[in-house]
């Protein structure tokens, strides 16, 4: 309505709906709705806290837990490190023995061709002599005998020992293996610990190659510790 159009009766309306009661009514509904924005207001802070609170203690261990796995990652590694280097001082004093005991056992190899060969040379020099010495219608018939003789009865005792047909080869080997055993238990190597040592000591390089890359990556990532 225009100012002009409101008349005395319209105004008396107003000025009963803006009674004191009702003045009142609307003080205490603001007041009510200002003491719930407030409460509102603290609670948000409040849960907001407790956000920050919760956060924070999450953080927190999550950094403790990865300054522990740092920490575990750290120790196994320098334990790998001083494991390893005791392992490789082991093994390099088996690999320094078992070359000590190869050398003997190519010594004592190496003696036994020249026994063999210097039989064989005795036997032909002999040989030579008694046909210079005696001549060669009268050695021939011994020749035959000792000849058809001798490798006969020395291959009956050497079956009858081995159960085995003799042959040279197989006999130096046989005899190589023998020299083998005897020098490295006289001198306390054993072959299987060297084995299974430098597989330790293989291992323990993958195992310290790999912490290295987790210690790496753990520094890429700027873990705090």
């Amino acid at each position: 309505r225009k100012p002009e159009e409101i008349i005395v009766d319209d105004l008396d309306i107003v000025l009963d709906a803006i009674s004191e009661d009702n003045i009142d009514k609307y003080i205490q509904e603001q007041d009510y709705l200002k003491s719930k924005n407030k409460k509102k207001k603290e609670e948000n802070l409040k849960l907001q806290k407790e956000l920050n609170y919760h956060k924070q203690k999450l953080t927190k261990e999550t950094n403790n837990r990865k300054k522990a796995e740092y920490e575990l990652i750290i120790s196994n590694f320098e334990s790998n490190k001083r494991l390893l280097k005791e392992k490789v001082k082991t093994q390099q004093t088996l690999a320094e023995n078992q070359i000590n005991c190869d050398s003997k056992i190519e010594r004592e190899v190496k003696c036994l061709k020249l026994n063999i060969f210097g039989l064989f040379l005795i036997y032909y020099l002999v040989s030579y002599f008694l046909i210079w010495k005696l001549g060669w219608d009268f050695f021939k018939w011994w020749s035959l005998i000792i000849n058809a003789t001798l490798p006969f009865l020395f291959s009956l005792v050497y079956i009858l020992k081995t159960e085995k047909t003799f042959s040279p080869i197989e006999f130096i080997t046989s005899k190589r293996n023998h020299y083998t055993k005897r020098i490295y238990k006289k001198y306390s190597f054993n072959k299987d610990e060297l084995s299974r040592i430098t597989n330790d000591v293989k291992q323990l390089e993958l195992s310290i190659k790999d912490f290295k890359k987790k210690l790496k990556m753990q520094k890429k990532n700027k873990i705090r510790v």
